[in-house]
């Protein structure tokens, strides 16, 4: 069960935070032995050429060395890859607001990550059958859901505020709870501008960003930033672009933007015309 925040010291199962590299070494290995595909980070970003590839195959303890010990572009992070291959799903809550809500509404998790910048990760098991996939900012709450093509940061990585990562609740021993897709279940963007008469100019601004990629490293900031701005020239809210760009982030952006950073590309949008 989740409660605030206090970071586990010597807890059975859990892992040294204070190495700085060779901690994520540490970590790294530890995550591999679990079963979980990894990548190193540098920020929130991996810090690899591509990483897609591990969505489907673990890293090999080599790879694992070489990332952890390189000494010319040396990684911040771990990016723990969620989805089917690693059978984890993570539920990202942006602060601790967000972890009440979420603590007393669905099943605790014997893995809780605190983010260091206020967030909190709660760690559950892919399903066997269907696919979860990556959301933002579901049930009208900065929460969002890591699944099927996305990635997690796990402690010990840094944080931009200068703190770390760190795990919450580890415990090894007891099986994850099974994430279940019907607690989040919401209707499509488009149900939720039903109030909206959907003109051409909004058909065909969902239909163009349709044909945007956002690729993390190569240009996804752009991209995602000429995606807000065309549902902006449609005609759009602020709040009916943000809805729409949130179903575009699951499918387009690799690795989707949180809940936060895709309100921030909206704004920045809109305050572009002033």
């Amino acid at each position: 069960m989740w409660s605030k925040p206090k970071p586990i010291e010597n807890q059975r199962g859990s892992i040294d935070h204070d190495d700085c590299l060779s901690s994520l070494a540490v970590s790294a290995n530890e995550y591999l032995r679990r079963g979980w595909s990894l990548i190193p980070l540098l920020g929130k970003q991996p810090s690899i050429p591509s990483w897609k590839e591990y969505q489907t195959r673990l890293p090999d303890s080599n790879e694992v060395a070489a990332w952890f010990s390189n000494a010319v572009r040396p990684p911040s992070g771990i990016g723990v890859v969620t989805g089917r291959l690693s059978g984890i799903v993570v539920v990202d809550c942006d602060s601790e607001g967000d972890a009440d809500f979420w603590s007393k509404n669905f099943p605790s998790s014997p893995l809780v990550a605190l983010t260091g910048g206020g967030g909190v990760h709660f760690y559950y098991a892919m399903p066997e059958e269907g696919e979860v996939r990556n959301r933002t900012g579901v049930l009208k709450r900065k929460v969002d859901i890591r699944g099927e093509g996305g990635y997690a940061t796990a402690p010990p990585s840094g944080h931009p505020s200068g703190r770390k990562y760190l795990w919450q609740a580890y415990d090894t021993n007891t099986i994850l709870p099974c994430f279940d897709a019907a607690w989040i279940a919401e209707k499509a963007s488009e149900s939720r501008l039903r109030g909206r008469k959907l003109v051409g100019s909004v058909r065909n601004a969902i239909a163009y960003i349709g044909k945007i990629h956002a690729i993390g490293g190569e240009g996804g900031h752009n991209a995602t930033f000429r995606a807000a701005c065309k549902l902006r020239d449609a005609g759009l809210s602020k709040e009916e672009s943000l809805a729409i760009l949130s179903d575009w982030n699951e499918t387009n952006a690799s690795p989707p933007w949180s809940a936060k950073e895709l309100e921030h590309k909206i704004c920045s949008a809109f305050d572009s015309l002033r």
